[in-house]
């Protein structure tokens, strides 16, 4: 934003979708705030105040700029009726309202969450759009699993990817290894074999945390859905 380059459509990509939602509304907030702190030399908002009005209606989800759908079927899945106006819609399905002139705003932001739960007919409909979005039009989409969203989204997006990995850093005992070897590594080396001790230490901390990675990305891997896949092609 701080460059004037805003694109017209973003992936949230990350592990927790609560976190992924926070970034989301920050960018809508930033978007519509009515006074914002901090703007760009072009004229985009760098932050959002979080104390007008605009700020605290994207928080309660009633802007009227600010369209935020999320899978309501019972199968937990976002229907076409959400994406265009169809007899069972909601008041406010997606592509009506973006198409409509922003009211309270100079945008029109548009959030699926959980993007990877349209059906194939909603996520086709919403495609069209993608490709020619309205002025004045920003889509968020927000994923936790990216293998799941169609090719033709993905490479329509401006895709940022949140680590969410960074709080086990933040364990009571993983602070505590990081003292205790951060005091040994600090300390004088008066031997060739007090380095090689020390080096042998941390080597084994991260021959740990890659099994536990590895373990960890086995159990996401989309190949753990089917139990009867041939074992010679699943390890290939």
């Amino acid at each position: 934003m701080e460059s004037g380059r805003l694109a017209h459509a973003y992936l949230f990509n990350g592990s927790d979708l609560d976190e992924l939602e926070k970034a989301a509304r920050t960018l809508a907030k930033t978007l519509c705030c009515e006074r914002p702190p901090r703007r760009a030399p072009g004229g985009l908002p760098l932050d959002c105040c979080e104390a007008c009005v605009s700020c605290r209606k994207v928080n309660e989800e009633v802007h009227p700029d600010v369209l935020m759908i999320r899978p309501e079927m019972k199968s937990r899945q976002i229907g076409i009726g959400q994406i265009v106006q169809r007899d069972d819609s909601p008041p406010r399905p997606l592509l009506a309202a973006i198409y409509v002139k922003p009211t309270q705003a100079p945008y029109k932001v548009g959030i699926i969450v959980s993007a990877d739960r349209m059906t194939p007919p909603a996520a086709n409909s919403f495609l069209k759009t993608l490709e020619e979005p309205p002025a004045d039009t920003v889509f968020i989409l927000l994923t936790t699993d990216l293998e799941r969203l169609l090719e033709t989204i993905l490479s329509r997006c401006q895709r940022l990817n949140f680590s969410g990995e960074s709080a086990r850093h933040r364990e009571p005992s993983m602070l505590e290894w990081l003292r205790e070897f951060s005091a040994a590594a600090a300390a004088p080396q008066k031997s060739l074999l007090g380095r090689y001790r020390l080096l042998s230490v941390l080597i084994a901390k991260l021959t740990a945390a890659r099994e536990s990675i590895e373990g960890t990305l086995t159990k996401r891997s989309p190949l753990e859905r089917y139990d009867d896949l041939d074992s010679g092609l699943k390890k290939k």
